[in-house]
């Protein structure tokens, strides 16, 4: 990227906003802000936050992700949640913001070995007590299509996981 940065969310940011028609999203964590541009296509609205300061030309909101208020369509944080002191915390806060779904993403422990990430066998269980109110849970790894169950080899293979957890059906297949 031009200012220094790697960007390593291009392709995850195109992917979300390709699944949304017109749904207002709320962007926890964004950063610099580069997801506003790639996740309004398909008409849709959205609102970017962070809790970093120094952003405060770059995205919508500065605030502690448990202190925002209001709803939103969706709500997406991309590579956020590992970084969360509490994960458990913050997906409850996600769920909260979240009219019909929240989609996020987390690098894969199995491929990118650090204390902070997880295998996907620690990400189903932290998401299990939205599993049974939601229309469906589905995984997308960066490298294979959307599946509902990833066979051993996959789950060491992906680079990173995305999660899409739907309290109403609104995603465009």
């Amino acid at each position: 990227m031009g200012d220094g940065t790697l960007d390593l969310q291009e392709v995850w940011h195109r992917f979300a906003g390709g699944l949304f028609h017109g749904q207002t999203i709320l962007d926890v964590g964004a950063g610099i802000g580069r997801s506003k541009d790639r996740l309004s296509i398909n008409g849709n609205i959205v609102t970017t936050q962070d809790t970093e300061r120094s952003f405060i030309e770059k995205v919508d909101l500065i605030i502690d992700t448990d202190k925002i208020s209001g709803t939103w369509s969706v709500v997406t944080a991309f590579d956020v949640i590992e970084h969360s002191s509490s994960p458990d915390r913050f997906l409850k806060t996600l769920w909260r913001l979240a009219e019909r779904a929240v989609f996020f993403t987390t690098p894969n422990a199995a491929k990118s070995p650090a204390p902070w990430h997880w295998h996907l066998d620690q990400l189903i269980k932290m998401c299990e007590p939205y599993i049974t109110p939601i229309v469906s849970a589905r995984i997308k790894t960066a490298d294979a299509e959307w599946i509902e169950l990833l066979s051993d080899d996959n789950r060491n293979a992906a680079r990173a996981f995305g999660f899409l957890l739907e309290k109403e059906s609104c995603v465009h297949f």
